[in-house]
């Protein structure tokens, strides 16, 4: 199947005469743009240490959220075939679960806020991507991730107490970051990348355009130094490359990639002069030691900690985002357990998890029989990112959570399930 005849979930709305502008489209775009960019932008300094304080920020975040859930109720009747249906009706699973355990949690009105905001963005999303259609809904979060990015940028250097992030090195040495929380503005990025990159080979976005979005997200993965986000973003950029190849070309280029692995791995096991797994772990290293990358900056200790947690209650967990609230002892606070399946398992338990490793699992073998560049984009990079940082089910949402309930809306049919790609656009960016 070509690109150009990949059939859409698109569900057009009936067609309005010029006087009679389609209002609720437009409030869905708007919507939409606001939930890629205001759950995680920053307008105060020291998030952390104010995380979960009622302010101004807080206040704006949910009120969003709770806005987007009425505009998903208010479409309920378009969106719940969408929800009855797998995959997505994995991830409702998740959130009906999250509900449940409620009154079971460590701290029931974080748990009720959180689930709520789950919710709000699992009716919202269906509703206007029903609403928009795949093209403008995607053009949207694009929009919405180099708004996000320019306007981080902007932070950063007129108001960088807010804007960028300080870690200090074992030897005191400052490490300046961009970003008031580096990983999301990484994980912004990668989105960035992968819609410039589809866009693209659409034909729906000029190479100008294409090239300045590449690079202000390039430049901001340098600038945030998150290295789960870059390699996501190589990643899913290499699939995407890779794909366009003639077969044949795909193949040799998958024999000389493993043999190039192999012939690493075997000058780094030889110890070769300057060539061992210590030199090239401390080289990626931002404390210069190659305990940082063994222990995952810190994480195996964060995901032992979960383990036990998880153990202390492994049927329903301890509540939904509630990880905070049972983590004083541990040596700093935590807001997540920093790995998507432990943080579910953690927050939710066995009940939880199971429906979680059945979306992951059905979203592997569908990448497999589809042509669409999308869901492989969005499910290698939501995978890699979810190794390290839970960017599905956090507080807030994120701009790959959009992409990810995107994805997910497929109907499935006694036919071939219906793929979400992009329908072509009246006329390209230029």
């Amino acid at each position: 199947m070509s690109d150009s005849t990949v059939p859409t979930l698109s569900a057009q709305p009936p067609v309005l005469p010029s006087s009679a502008p389609d209002r609720g489209a437009g409030i869905a775009s708007w919507l939409l743009l606001a939930l890629v960019v205001v759950p995680h932008f920053p307008l105060r300094a020291d998030s952390d240490a104010n995380y979960g304080r009622i302010d101004a920020q807080l206040v704006l975040r949910l009120g969003l959220c709770a806005a987007c859930g009425l505009y998903g109720l208010a479409n309920f009747s378009r969106v719940k075939n969408l929800l009855n249906h797998f995959p997505l009706a994995w991830m409702v699973l998740v959130g009906a679960v999250a509900a449940a355990m409620i009154p079971f949690s460590a701290d029931p009105r974080q748990a009720l806020a959180a689930c709520t905001v789950l919710w709000s963005v699992l009716l919202f999303v269906p509703a206007a991507l029903l609403r928009l259609g795949s093209h403008r809904t995607l053009l949207t979060v694009l929009a919405g991730s180099a708004v996000y990015l320019l306007a981080q940028w902007s932070l950063c250097f007129l108001a960088p107490e807010i804007g960028q992030s300080v870690e200090l090195r074992p030897d005191g040495d400052p490490i300046v970051r961009v970003g008031g929380d580096p990983q999301q503005l990484g994980f912004q990025s990668v989105v960035t990348v992968g819609l410039a990159m589809i866009f693209l080979r659409k034909g729906q976005l000029s190479r100008r355009w294409h090239w300045m979005l590449l690079g202000l997200a390039a430049v901001t993965l340098v600038g945030a130094k998150s290295r789960t986000a870059a390699i996501a973003a190589l990643v899913g950029a290499g699939l995407l490359l890779v794909r366009r190849l003639h077969p044949a070309r795909r193949n040799l280029f998958v024999v000389a990639g493993g043999c190039a692995v192999c012939l690493a791995f075997l000058m780094l096991s030889m110890g070769l002069p300057g060539a061992t797994f210590e030199t090239l772990e401390a080289s990626f290293a931002r404390s210069g030691t190659g305990h940082e990358i063994e222990s995952v900056t810190g994480r195996t200790d964060i995901w032992h900690f979960a383990l036990e947690k998880i153990g202390e209650s492994p049927i329903v967990g301890w509540g939904y985002c509630c990880v905070p609230a049972v983590s004083e002892k541990f040596d700093f606070p935590l807001r997540h357990a920093h790995n998507e399946v432990l943080n579910v398992a953690f927050s939710l338990g066995i009940a939880g998890a199971i429906p979680l490793l059945g979306m992951f699992l059905q979203q592997l073998f569908s990448v497999w029989s589809t042509k669409d560049d999308l869901p492989l984009f969005v499910t290698a990079a939501g995978i890699i990112a979810g190794l390290t940082e839970p960017v599905l089910f956090l507080a807030m949402p994120t701009a790959l959570m959009i992409l990810w309930i995107v994805v997910l809306c497929r109907r499935e049919q006694d036919a071939p399930a219906v793929e979400i790609g992009i329908e072509a656009g009246p006329v390209a960016l230029a």
